[in-house]
């Protein structure tokens, strides 16, 4: 469907559980276990960007996936922030109001210009109009940097704690022998992921809202030792029977 983003959660996601099903020789929460899951990681992302630009770039993806990959890798960073212009929009609001924000739904065509202006003279040459740039509203394309310019710095300290549930969520499930580990690594991955990569809107209010539920659940369940519906039932049986 030309989804780059859940592309690349999808194979972030394997590559966790293939670590996961690996390290299950070594002991629960040991040093190497920790280690193996940041290397797991870092490979994975690596590895995600690798395969899309040679399939992007050749054309295996489609004629538009190209046109659109061309154009925004043709800058000095690359896809990663070409594909994110809208970050330097909303970094220049930011600076401007780091403290209390821009109010809700900020609008201001200025930062749009700016940031448009920087990525031409970074190389980069966009296919069309930024959608919240037409609308009036400051570009951003993060959780985080969105809340940020809106809020001020609490709606970022707000993102920033949910990042740290995301990812303590993801060393609890590491060390869980969990049948539904690949559904909750998918939604855990895929919240850290738009926390820092996409914008916040639309049905992402309602998917962020229950990939954080689930993120707490997770942490929840590591700490009492139940996580599934499948294990307190199996945990009940046996109680019943003793």
């Amino acid at each position: 469907m030309g989804s780059r983003a859940l592309g690349g959660v999808c194979f972030i996601a394997l590559a966790f559980l293939m670590m996961q099903r690996e390290s299950a020789r070594l002991s629960r929460g040991s040093r190497a276990t920790t280690i193996a899951l940041g290397i797991a990681i870092l490979v994975a992302v690596a590895g995600t960007f690798r395969i899309y630009d040679f399939a992007a770039s050749t054309g295996l993806l489609g004629y538009q996936a190209q046109e659109k990959y061309e154009s925004q890798s043709a800058g000095e960073f690359g896809v990663l922030l070409g594909g994110r212009g809208e970050i330097l929009s909303s970094a220049l609001a930011i600076r401007d109001a780091p403290i209390l924000g821009h109010g809700s739904w900020a609008m201001d065509t200025d930062y749009a210009l700016q940031g448009q202006m920087m990525m031409r003279d970074l190389g980069y040459r966009p296919l069309g109009p930024d959608p919240q740039a037409a609308a009036g509203l400051i570009p951003s394309h993060s959780y985080l940097f969105g809340a940020w310019t809106d809020a001020g710095i609490l709606g970022a300290v707000f993102w920033g704690w949910v990042l740290s549930v995301a990812i303590r969520a993801m060393f609890a499930l590491f060390r869980m022998a969990e049948p539904l580990s690949p559904l909750f690594t998918f939604f855990v991955v895929l919240l850290a992921w738009d926390l820092l990569f996409s914008p916040y809107g639309a049905q992402q209010r309602f998917f962020a809202s229950y990939e954080i539920v689930l993120a707490v659940y997770v942490l929840e369940s590591a700490r009492t030792g139940i996580i599934s519906a499948r294990a307190f039932a199996r945990r009940a049986a046996r109680a019943w029977q003793a």
